[in-house]
Parts: structure tokens; C-alpha cells; sequence
């Protein structure tokens, strides 16, 4: 076990864009042992090198406003995309406390540090700066940095998203998810990776992957799922319902034997509601296919007529005991 200094250390040169292989790997098996993922590490490392927790959507954007020269664009009432050149960390972290008096940094190497977020019920479509094309689903976070002379496109994903890589041979593509990496060159593939989920699951549409999980590597091909447990690294690989596993791009839900917990994690990420159970969760599984725009209310009228009584009370809804 590394010390905290010492993890401290690989964060910084984490975010200089410093890091070699075998420190990044070293620093992501160090975040999993302690069930850390590197959203919460870096932000972690932002309050302790400043003093200070993180900034809010809104201090960000306004801070942001003055040191780029131009207003942050608004994209979404949960969505804040971020775009910082960054030379050293120290430099970011003092720069965005310039509140009162701004300084123009000296000229840097232009490695970009981005993050794009979307809330509960929200969807988020944009490209990235090599032209990669990326899907973002309900309450997700994509934090990426590279510049056009970096020779590694390296992304974290905190959610769901799918992404159409633009071809780059001598520029592989990477996605840190949980534990597991997806190195691609040029590829259409979906991966979701939510930190309340117990299993990350990568899809491949074309082209091709390798999924990489502590020792392991797994070569995968269109038209097939990989899996992995948060409890095991054993990668598992099975064909894929492609039409399932994108169906929220067009905004859809198609459940096959899915448990209610599976269902209600849904509907409170598309509809933006919290859920509680009282008692004992009802055994019960559901088939079919949902169109998005039906909204809550028809969604809570399905669980009716399958027999799930509930209570909806603001953003709350209750699932009760004896529902089934």
C-alpha cells in the first residue's frame, strides 16, 4: 500500500499528464483497494492542495469567465463542461482562486482538462477535439485531457456513455471505468459503469476493444458484451442485445427479465426522482419496451398494473410493502 503522500504525488503528475503507464496503473489499483474512484481522488487532491472544497458549477463558470476571456457556455441545467490549460496542478489550482485580481498565465503546453457532467433525467451529445463523437447518458461524468501532440486520448467515465472514436493509428484511444481500462484505436462501442452498479459492462459495435482488468486482457468483438464484478476481476464475455444496450441513445428502455431494482435504478435516473423501499423488496421481473417521453406518471401507472403500489411525494417515490 502506497502512503497518502505518495498517492498524492502520482495525482499531481496524474493531472500534468506526466504519468507513465505503470504509475497510472499503479495509482488506479491503489483508488480500487481503497474503494476510491478518480472523481473522488482528484477532487479530494483539488481540497487539500487548496484549502478549500470544490467550487461550485457556479464559481467555476464565473471564475472561468475571466481567466479564458470569454463566457462559459451553458449546455444544460445539470451540465457544466469545463476547459482548462493546464502546465502544473499547483498552477490550475491558484489560478481558479484569482477571484479578485486575474494574472494571464504564461504560454503552456496545450493538454486540455474537461469535464462534462449531465444530472438525473438529463442526456448529453457532443465531440471531443479529435472528433471522437460521444453519447452521454442520465447522471454521468466524462473528465478527459489531451492535447493535439499527446500521443495517448485518455478519458474517465463515471456512468454510462457511448462513444464513436475517431480512427487515429498512432493515438490510442482509453476509457477508465471503475477498475477496468477499454483501449480502442477506432471503434463504436457503449459502456456502462455506474458506482452504484455491481458489474461494468462494455459493448462493442464495431470494430474492436481490449478490455484490460488488473492482470487480465480480453480482445472483444462486435456484437459482444464483457462484463466485470466490483467483487471479482474475472472478465466475462457473452453475444449482446445491441438493440437492448442502446436503446437509451434513442431514448427508450427495453427490459428483458429485469428485477424491480433494476427498474426503479432506471426510472430514477431517467425521471430524476429518488427511490425507498419499505419492507422487503418485491420479487418481481419485467419484459417489454418503454419510450421515454410516456414521462413519471405513465411510468408509476405501469408498476401499478403490475402490481408494485407506490407513493410519489415531491422527487421521493416510495415503493410500499405488500405490492405484489
Amino acid at each position: 500500500m502506497l502512503s497518502s503522500g505518495e498517492i498524492k504525488k502520482l495525482l499531481s503528475k496524474y493531472l500534468n499528464n506526466t504519468c507513465t503507464p505503470e504509475e497510472r496503473a499503479l495509482l488506479l489499483d491503489e483508488l480500487a483497494a481503497a474503494n476510491i474512484n478518480l472523481e473522488q481522488a482528484i477532487d479530494e487532491y483539488i481540497a487539500s492542495e487548496t484549502g478549500q472544497a470544490a467550487l461550485s458549477a457556479k464559481q467555476s463558470a464565473a471564475i472561468l469567465q475571466h481567466i479564458l476571456g470569454h463566457p462559459a457556455r451553458q449546455r444544460g441545467a445539470g451540465m457544466r463542461r469545463i476547459a482548462i490549460s493546464v502546465a502544473a496542478a499547483a498552477v490550475l489550482f491558484v489560478a481558479l482562486l484569482q477571484i479578485k485580481r486575474v494574472i494571464s498565465p504564461p504560454p503552456v503546453k496545450e493538454t486540455s482538462y474537461t469535464i462534462v457532467t449531465t444530472a438525473r433525467g438529463e442526456q448529453l451529445a457532443f465531440t471531443m477535439p479529435d472528433s471522437t463523437k460521444v453519447w452521454l447518458s442520465a447522471d454521468s461524468k466524462i473528465i478527459y485531457r489531451f492535447g493535439v501532440t499527446d500521443k495517448v486520448r485518455e478519458v474517465t467515465l463515471s456512468g454510462e456513455a457511448y462513444f464513436e472514436v475517431a480512427p487515429d493509428a498512432h493515438r490510442p484511444f482509453k476509457v477508465l471505468c471503475k477498475k477496468a481500462m477499454v483501449e480502442v484505436l477506432g471503434t463504436a462501442f457503449n459502456i456502462s459503469g455506474y458506482a452504484q452498479d455491481s458489474v461494468l459492462r462494455t459493448t462493442l459495435l464495431s470494430g474492436s476493444i481490449k478490455l484490460h482488468s488488473g492482470n487480465q486482457q480480453q480482445l472483444v468483438y462486435p456484437g459482444y458484451t464483457v462484463s466485470i464484478s466490483n467483487q471479482r476481476e474475472a472478465i466475462r464475455i457473452a453475444r449482446a442485445d445491441t438493440a437492448q444496450v442502446m436503446a437509451w441513445r434513442s431514448g427508450q428502455i427495453i427490459f428483458d427479465n429485469a428485477d424491480l431494482s433494476t427498474v426503479m435504478n432506471t426510472i430514477s435516473l431517467w425521471y430524476n426522482v429518488d427511490v425507498e423501499y419499505r419492507g422487503v423488496m418485491p420479487k418481481k421481473y419485467f419484459l417489454g419496451l418503454v419510450d421515454r417521453k410516456v414521462g413519471l406518471p405513465m411510468m408509476i401507472a405501469f408498476l401499478e398494473e403490475n402490481g408494485v403500489h407506490t407513493r410519489l411525494e415531491g422527487r421521493k417515490l416510495t415503493i410500499l410493502p405488500g405490492g405484489i
